[in-house]
């Protein structure tokens, strides 16, 4: 199925943008200090993977110092209906660091990531994900959370449709046993788990509290990639303030050289889900 008119029109946008920048022979880096933006992200505004938001493209026109005519060339590439993400539906409860993170996981190609204390967004079951943003720190009312629950089990989708986001997960195994306080809530998750594993572009490894140091890095982070040369990986992590995204070269390198380090010291995926299913078991003893 061919592109439809919005997609043409906002990479005829994008092709432009990026040959009027070479043109003048400016690199990304220093268009982007001058917008006050990461040279990430308006590399992919170029590459029509993030979307030109009308006051980005008039700031564009001035550095660029485009001519009247050309300037109301790009703002006609603007007009028509923005694409209506499912996440759309959600803005009144997803900030907009975590807006632009499910954007940006709908357009990776990879993921890789490390859950020390709690499961993975992407794996966890409606129940797992109402239960634990309706508690601790950050603890939401239950419709807030049931929401939120909702758009992680949306974000799953990328698993099981296709093109499917290949995933490599490293969850510590404190998260096997992370106490909700509803046992039946845990072991679903846990089955959930291992059925998740099986699917060819999953892998799930654990890393075991007997890892000693590296079993203690206590702050989870995802690294998306997107297949491209062109189109830079985007690390993300969470802390009590909510999500915050690195598309700093260096702090993208330092998150994929912490991951192999993590998945190297971590059991094999076949290792990993006997020690799951030993849980399980033990849970039926109990």
């Amino acid at each position: 199925m061919g592109a439809d008119q919005h997609t043409l029109k906002r990479q005829r946008l994008g092709r432009e943008l990026r040959q009027v920048r070479l043109d003048q022979g400016l690199t990304l880096r220093q268009v982007a200090a001058r917008m006050k933006m990461d040279g990430n992200k308006l590399g992919r505004m170029e590459l029509a993977k993030a979307y030109v938001e009308p006051h980005d493209l008039h700031r564009l026109c001035d550095i660029y110092d485009v001519t009247p005519d050309q300037r109301h060339a790009w703002e006609l590439l603007l007009v028509g209906k923005r694409p209506q993400h499912w996440w759309r539906s959600y803005a009144d409860i997803m900030s907009a660091a975590y807006t632009e993170f499910v954007a940006l996981e709908n357009d990776a190609v990879e993921a890789i990531e490390y859950a020390p204390m709690v499961m993975s967004g992407l794996l966890q079951t409606s129940e797992y994900a109402t239960m634990l943003l309706s508690t601790g720190a950050r603890a939401l009312g239950l419709e807030q959370a049931e929401a939120l629950g909702a758009v992680r089990l949306a974000r799953q989708q990328r698993l099981s449709t296709e093109p499917s986001l290949k995933f490599h997960c490293v969850v510590n195994e404190v998260a096997l046993g992370f106490d909700l306080g509803e046992p039946e809530v845990l072991r679903e998750q846990l089955e959930h788990l291992a059925r998740v594993a099986k699917q060819d572009n999953v892998t799930i490894q654990v890393l075991p509290l007997s890892a000693g140091r590296m079993a203690l890095q206590p702050v989870p982070f995802t690294v998306l990639k997107f297949g491209d040369e062109a189109d830079p990986d985007v690390a993300s992590s969470e802390d009590l303030g909510g999500t915050i995204l690195y598309e700093s070269e260096r702090e993208v390198r330092r998150c994929n050289r912490l991951f192999d380090q993590i998945s190297r010291a971590a059991l094999t995926p076949d290792d990993s889900m006997m020690l799951l299913h030993a849980r399980l078991e033990e849970g039926n003893g109990s």
